[in-house]
């Protein structure tokens, strides 16, 4: 494993070069939300955010994988699912 290091560092630095530093989805509405993933300037992973869709309502935090990631080597979020029905 060490002889690939020095490429396995050099791939991820291109994949690094290549991602925006910000960027937001688009919101989707439902009951009354708007929900929407933020990626932050230099963290690897997203937060998901929900706001009433009201005028000058404040995002509420609902999922910050780059928390949820710290102490691990390896951390993969492959699907999220943002069950929106529950709020009547």
């Amino acid at each position: 494993m060490k002889q690939h290091q020095l490429i396995i560092k050099k791939l991820i630095e291109e994949y690094r070069s290549r991602m925006v530093d910000k960027f937001q989805s688009p919101p989707s509405r439902a009951r009354g939300y708007l929900y929407f993933s933020r990626y932050d300037e230099g963290k690897d992973y997203p937060s998901y955010f929900r706001t009433k869709d009201t005028a000058g309502s404040s995002e509420v935090l609902l999922l910050d994988f780059q928390k949820l990631s710290e102490g691990y080597m390896y951390f993969s979020p492959s699907f999220v699912t943002l069950i929106t029905t529950m709020h009547y």
